[in-house]
């Protein structure tokens, strides 16, 4: 496995079109979303025979079939990407235009960013993964470590003060 430091501050690991154990598990497939909670990305999954997990946008348990209420509408409403989008991991040493374009393939709540002080200042509220265009590789990123192509001009990688 191959690591990529992203931000001077986040460490990520590569794979090949496999799922890594340190990869996040849970993610929502298809923008579409999913009419149950097993493939929501705010639900996670306890593991067990019984289908349960939490949901971390009602912050209760659920069972992995239940279907989506209004509530999951307005929580679903408000997750910033969208699958298949196309976007740029930031590079704070190289100009935008030479940033690495990749492909948005899932959407995972993150529910360590409000874990502890510590995870509130430094994690992001998304981990999105991303898809090389040529599909060889792909990767778990948080939010503040990419944005859209089509916005990258107007992205500062470097602090000004």
């Amino acid at each position: 496995m191959t690591q990529v430091t992203v931000s001077n501050t986040r460490k990520l690991v590569e794979f090949s079109n496999s799922q890594s154990s340190t990869s996040p598990t849970n993610s929502v497939q298809t923008q579409a979303h999913s009419k149950t909670c097993a493939n929501c990305p705010y639900f996670q999954d306890f593991n067990e025979n019984s289908g349960r997990g939490l949901c971390h946008s009602e912050d209760k348990v659920v069972k992995s079939h239940h279907r989506r209420t209004s509530i999951c509408e307005v929580a679903l409403a408000e997750i910033p990407h969208e699958i298949g989008t196309l976007v740029k991991l930031i590079d704070p040493g190289e100009p935008h235009s030479e940033w690495a374009e990749f492909r948005i393939t899932s959407i995972r709540y993150n529910p360590a960013r409000f874990a502890s002080t510590e995870g509130y200042l430094n994690e992001s509220t998304w981990n999105c993964q991303l898809e090389s265009l040529d599909r060889k590789y792909s990767f778990w990123v948080g939010e503040q470590d990419f944005c859209e192509s089509r916005l990258a001009w107007n992205v500062m990688s470097e602090d000004e003060f």
